[in-house]
């Protein structure tokens, strides 16, 4: 994503770290609101239902990496 694209080039100075994580981290939200609301929130078959079950872990592993930085002492 565009996080990493910022870590390749870290010459261009395209805005503070903290801000391309928090806009990370809405726009993957936001990205799995839609997928909802454009599935109808209906899991079709055997493929869609995997696919939803590991965005949801994905989405779920995010929230909770984000969690950790918040809580967690820096060492």
């Amino acid at each position: 994503g565009l996080l990493g694209a910022r870590r390749k080039v870290p010459t261009w100075r395209l805005g503070r770290a903290t801000t391309w994580m928090k806009g990370h981290l809405w726009l993957g939200l936001l990205s799995y609101l839609l997928i909802l609301y454009h599935s109808g929130l209906a899991w079709g078959g055997t493929l869609t239902l995997v696919l939803m079950l590991l965005f949801t872990i994905v989405i779920a592993s995010g929230i909770y990496g984000v969690l950790l930085q918040q809580f967690m002492p820096r060492l």
